[in-house]
């Protein structure tokens, strides 16, 4: 032992116990002789105590004294009923024990050490002393490392050292005052069972969702006075839904992480968010009271693409773009399809008006600022790919309205590739995502993006949204295995 690293770097201590047998004085000594081994000063009566010395003034002082760190009590059946009759020195040394343990305010310096055990298992502490946490020596068993946790306790070195205080997480700070989303909680039932249960995790997802839907009302706009100032009112409940929407991602990894996540629940779970977006009571409201609403739903929706993108799932991924969703809808009967989770914020485009912002797109600048940061690149890269993915899905069909997803952060990635397009060189590759364009051979796919142009993009814009062209020739499709 290290006693340079120590608190007490020699520490004292005493050791009382019962004259019971010849063999138990032979066990106490023993125990002795390795503590001063190592490097511990221990006193004992058959070491310290002479002829004529006074056994009570000696037991006094090895007690009361504040030279002895520690006072080891070695507990066994003659010690207990010696102490708990107040027979003998043991008695005595009880006597002088007791209002020192009482008015030990740590609690550190008395140590039972139990010795031996009765038939049934039973330890043999003093009454007095009944309530305090013991070191047990009574097995050979675990007598080693018993004995390793008694000699860290006297040079006060635990294996398992309280760690210093450190500061509030940064993200609790930036929150502020943001409301507490019943979430969090069964996020962490989450995290939990994702380490010992991971088949608890589809379960734990309804409960999840059930939470998040119930959450949701807190986002709620109401009492709205002067509608020119709605605007503030949905920045405000944009800014307080990012813990909420935090919960959400780490969920979503965690069923990706763990292989569990199932396209079908994920599309639910959008059907249930839909009717977020509409007004549910009755009597006047504004269109942009729920913007806040669709801002996070479109933020989620593309979140789950972009991990879903991540982990591969490309199944999953094309269940979800290509599913119908059955919202729960006051002015929709037929199902929608993915394209319908873009929603256009009116509300942002009159605050970038009214405060003379300038800027492209505020939904753009929102999306990107708040993105997670190891989430960005891909979810830039994400938001291009499903516009693309809608374009393919569009190819050929005469639509007056063709459903094609707005990329709205493309001004934020003009120059990084989209991997899933750009490695589409590779007929490995093109076999794993295929079923993304809804197309089963390369032929097909280079007939539906022969005529594939960008779209003019933001009206106050210099850049288009890019072309496939951008980021793959069709000659080089396929082009390697």
């Amino acid at each position: 032992m290290t006693h340079n690293l120590n608190k007490l770097s020699e520490p004292k201590i005493f050791i009382s116990y019962a004259w019971t047998t010849v063999a138990h004085q032979q066990w106490v000594v023993e125990l002795a002789t390795r503590l001063m081994h190592s490097g511990i000063e221990v006193r004992l009566d058959l070491w310290d105590l002479k002829e004529g010395h006074d056994i009570y003034a000696f037991m006094e002082s090895m007690v009361t004294s504040k030279d002895i760190d520690k006072v080891l009590i070695i507990c066994d059946s003659g010690y207990k009923k010696k102490a708990d009759n107040r027979e003998g020195g043991v008695g005595t040394e009880t006597q002088i024990i007791t209002p020192e343990i009482y008015t030990d305010v740590k609690q550190e310096k008395f140590i039972p050490i139990v010795s031996e055990r009765d038939e049934k298992g039973e330890h043999f502490i003093p009454q007095y002393m009944a309530s305090r946490m013991y070191i047990d020596l009574s097995s050979e068993d675990s007598y080693e490392e018993n004995l390793e946790k008694l000699i860290r306790n006297i040079f006060e070195v635990p294996l398992f050292k309280k760690p210093a205080l450190g500061k509030p997480p940064q993200h609790l700070i930036e929150e502020g005052n943001a409301p507490l989303f019943q979430t969090a909680i069964v996020l962490r039932k989450m995290q939990t069972a994702a380490d010992k249960h991971p088949k608890r995790l589809k379960h734990l997802w309804n409960e999840f969702s059930d939470a998040f839907m119930e959450s949701l009302s807190m986002l709620t706009i109401e009492d709205i006075k002067d509608n020119t100032l709605i605007h503030e009112e949905v920045i405000n409940r944009i800014d307080q839904s990012i813990p909420l929407r935090n919960d959400y991602v780490a969920a979503i990894e965690l069923l990706c992480m763990n292989e569990v996540l199932e396209a079908d629940n994920a599309v639910e779970f959008f059907e249930k968010l839909y009717a977020f977006t509409e007004f549910q009571g009755s009597g006047s409201y504004y269109e942009s009271q729920f913007d806040q609403y669709k801002f996070l739903i479109t933020e989620l929706y593309l979140l789950t693409a972009t991990i879903m993108t991540r982990h591969k799932m490309y199944d999953e991924l094309t269940q979800f773009i290509n599913g119908e969703y059955f919202v729960e809808s006051k002015f929709k009967s037929e199902p929608l399809d993915f394209t319908r989770f873009r929603f256009h914020l009116q509300s942002l485009e009159y605050r970038n008006q009214a405060l003379k912002l300038q800027r492209l797109s505020l939904h753009a600048d929102l999306l990107v600022q708040r993105s997670p940061e190891k989430l960005k690149k891909d979810m830039l890269e994400t938001d291009i790919l499903l516009y693309f993915i809608s374009k393919i899905h569009e190819a050929g069909k005469e639509e007056f309205y063709p459903r094609i997803w707005f990329p709205t952060t493309y001004i934020y990635n003009r120059e990084n590739p989209i991997k899933t397009i750009s490695k589409l060189k590779s007929k490995a590759h093109f076999e794993n995502v295929k079923i993304l364009f809804n197309v089963e051979s390369v032929d097909e796919f280079k007939r539906r993006i022969q005529d594939f142009k960008g779209d003019r993009g933001y009206s106050y814009g210099i850049d288009s949204i890019p072309s496939i062209s951008n980021y793959i020739k069709s000659e080089d499709i396929c082009t390697i295995p």
